[in-house]
């Protein structure tokens, strides 16, 4: 009975081991989901600059090859009406 008792014993032992290590390993995975998850936003706010910056690089490009002097301005104006226009269409689709 002494053994069996033991063994009782030594399987509640381990049964408890175990159970401490799912709790560590679940505090672990929640851990690391939340990370994840930063990352995640984290990409999505750089890939958003990076297209941002391809815009503003479009619209430098296409302002450069423009004629000087005020009609040249009056062209840069419009061009950046309408690139404002269009971040807000962007920004109504993305809500």
């Amino acid at each position: 009975m002494s053994q069996l008792l033991d063994k009782l014993s030594d399987l509640s032992q381990l049964v408890d081991k175990i159970g401490k290590r799912l709790a560590d390993l679940e505090a672990e995975n929640d851990a690391l989901r939340a990370d994840l998850k930063s990352k995640e936003i984290a990409v999505q706010s750089m890939q958003a600059e990076v297209d941002n910056l391809k815009e503003q690089h479009k619209l430098m490009t296409l302002t450069s090859s423009l004629p000087k002097g005020e009609h040249r301005k009056d062209v840069k104006l419009k061009i950046n009406d309408m690139v404002r226009e269009i971040d807000k269409c962007i920004a109504l689709l993305n809500t």
